[in-house]
């Protein structure tokens, strides 16, 4: 379980796109619900986070004894 935690820390620190100027522009429209004109592919991915805590929720409780 450490080495998924380390694989992401990896990526999001080095690995990941570089921040663009409007990027917390798009995740206030995202988490506001205004997807007009935002591609409906970033709709999905978003909306789809909030789903992996539960995972790796279920992913730990049965991972411990």
């Amino acid at each position: 379980m450490w080495l998924l935690w380390i694989g992401f820390s990896t990526y999001a620190f080095l690995l990941a796109p570089p921040d663009q100027p409007d990027t917390l522009e798009l995740i206030q429209k995202l988490s506001t619900g205004q997807w007009e004109n935002i591609n409906p592919l970033i709709v999905s991915l978003f909306n789809i986070m909030g789903i992996w805590p539960l995972i790796y929720r279920k992913i730990g409780f049965k991972a411990s004894p």
